[in-house]
């Protein structure tokens, strides 16, 4: 993706105004120009917004308040608790000298659990 977008390729283009964009998801952001899908409304006054950073401009200017954060997905949060278990078990590792840890494939992918030998 990051050569792509030095190559200057832009494979997705608009079925409505032809505009090429590099990306699908920017793609679909584009489309919302057309079909006026205006999905984030605010709290306050009722106005809608087809971008959340431009409600979250509203929200400041207009009302004087930042716009909450919604809760992390759980995507997300499985991301941070696999990351903090797998940094957990290499400091574990890291302390331990009479054992010399090995990476191993696992369920969650390459190199995601330690296996440990004597040495």
């Amino acid at each position: 993706m990051h050569k792509l977008s030095h190559s200057g390729v832009k494979p997705h283009s608009c079925d409505v105004c032809g505009l090429a964009l590099m990306t699908r998801s920017h793609l679909k952001r584009h489309k919302r120009i057309h079909s006026g899908e205006k999905r984030h409304e605010c709290a306050v006054c009722g106005k809608r917004f087809s971008e959340r950073y431009m409600l979250e401009r509203h929200m400041s200017v207009l009302h004087g308040r930042a716009l909450e954060r919604p809760p992390p997905t759980p995507r997300n949060t499985m991301s941070k608790l696999l990351k903090a278990q797998a940094q957990a078990r290499l400091h574990a590792a890291d302390n331990t000298a009479s054992q010399s840890p090995s990476l191993i494939a696992g369920s969650w992918g390459p190199y995601t659990e330690l296996t440990y030998s004597q040495p």
